[in-house]
């Protein structure tokens, strides 16, 4: 499988500066220790005042669990932990909730064996949180029907699951599909072809309006060593129609979107892996209808590198960096929490990782709750460096 979380030298930083690093206080609310889940790659959800996660290993069998966390006392409860073959494992993320129930996916495991060393293409499973009780509502088989749901939260519409496949399909590059949230009979809406359609969506999707959005990791264009950057796409969840919005140029325009979008007032917010002006990712908005795209920030690394994705909240982005930060001059690129004015165009970084106690690589979507932003690290932590739940007040 292919990945490019690749870091560049960083060069000098042309327009938007950042206005401080460590503006804000972290705390530490959880330090996963392997047996209660170890590796988070996306942010909790929050339902009735307590937040509920995934873990990518960890757990009685190593395979990833679901948990919940008490945000006022750090209370931890293991939900469930995935058994690996049939039932799935390496739950990469997070999770949707609808009606008592819970729905994700995982990145391996389901059956039958012709995925990722014979391991299985993943799973969509279902979570009763009443009941204690996970079932898998539908094994991906690595054929037209796709394989590898590697990232992305589920958007649950109209009793349907809508979620991404990094590989399978017609052509090997990845589907967009639905799966019914009760029966588990899955429809492929789009198979990506690469070239102009893109390829290898890493992302999920958002709901819009009527539409569903995502992201392509590749394709597109010829660019980025003939890989193709990267594209945008609009899909009709009822005709399964795709539209690319917006193709990735690989250099100032930014190159490789990893990370979920957001939707706010006709305007979508994304970042990049990589390119900017110091080929180390940025922060850009898209016009929904038009497609029309507008660079807001370039990284340089140490304000933060490859970025993972952002939240709005009253005017602001909220998100985090893979990589980059404060010792980014000395070779250390942990991570970063960032708030991006949107009146002021202004980054400032609210906390920069150093991969210790307070945890190291960030990933996935933040949580905005009561004035808090919650988030998880893969990484760091106490004992097994299994990664952290923590909090941070902008």
């Amino acid at each position: 499988m292919r990945y490019s979380r690749v870091l560049l030298a960083a060069l000098a930083l042309a327009g938007c500066r950042i206005s401080g690093l460590n503006a804000a206080t972290l705390t530490n609310v959880l330090q996963f220790n392997n047996y209660d889940g170890a590796t988070a790659e996306d942010g909790p959800i929050e339902v009735n005042g307590q937040l509920f996660g995934t873990t990518l290993f960890g757990g009685t069998d190593s395979s990833g669990v679901i948990f919940q966390l008490d945000p006022a006392t750090g209370a931890e409860t293991v939900l469930y932990s995935f058994k690996g073959g049939k039932d799935g494992w390496q739950p990469q993320a997070g999770l949707v909730y609808r009606g008592g129930q819970f729905f994700g996916t995982t990145v391996q495991g389901g059956n039958p064996p012709n995925c990722l060393n014979h391991v299985g293409c993943g799973i969509v499973f279902r979570f009763d949180l009443k009941k204690g009780k996970e079932s898998v509502l539908y094994r991906f088989s690595g054929g037209t029907d796709g394989a590898t749901p590697t990232g992305g939260n589920l958007v649950y519409l109209n009793g349907k699951l809508y979620g991404t496949t990094f590989a399978g399909g017609a052509s090997g590059m990845g589907v967009v599909y639905a799966v019914d949230a009760k029966t588990g009979n899955e429809t492929v809406l789009h198979s990506f072809s690469g070239g102009t359609d893109g390829e290898d969506p890493q992302a999920g999707l958002i709901y819009a309006n009527g539409t569903l959005y995502g992201l392509t990791d590749y394709g597109g264009n010829d660019g980025c060593n003939g890989d193709g950057c990267g594209t945008a796409f609009a899909i009709d969840p009822a005709s399964g129609a795709e539209t690319i919005l917006h193709v990735f140029g690989g250099t100032s325009d930014g190159a490789y979107p990893l990370a979920n979008l957001v939707y706010h007032d006709g305007t979508i917010y994304g970042t990049t892996n990589q390119g900017g002006s110091a080929d180390v990712g940025t922060i850009f908005s898209m016009d929904a209808t038009t497609g029309a795209e507008n660079v807001l920030f370039s990284f340089d690394g140490n304000d933060g590198a490859l970025g993972d994705g952002v939240i709005y909240h009253d005017g602001h982005l909220f998100g985090s960096t893979a990589s980059g930060g404060t010792d980014y001059g000395r070779g250390y690129t942990y991570g970063t929490v960032f708030d991006f004015d949107l009146a002021t165009n202004e980054e400032k970084v609210l906390y920069s990782f150093s991969n210790d106690g307070n945890g190291g690589l960030p990933g996935g979507r933040l949580l905005y709750m009561n004035g808090d932003l919650w988030g998880t690290t893969s990484q760091a932590g106490a004992e097994c460096s299994c990664g952290t739940v923590f909090k941070v007040r902008p």
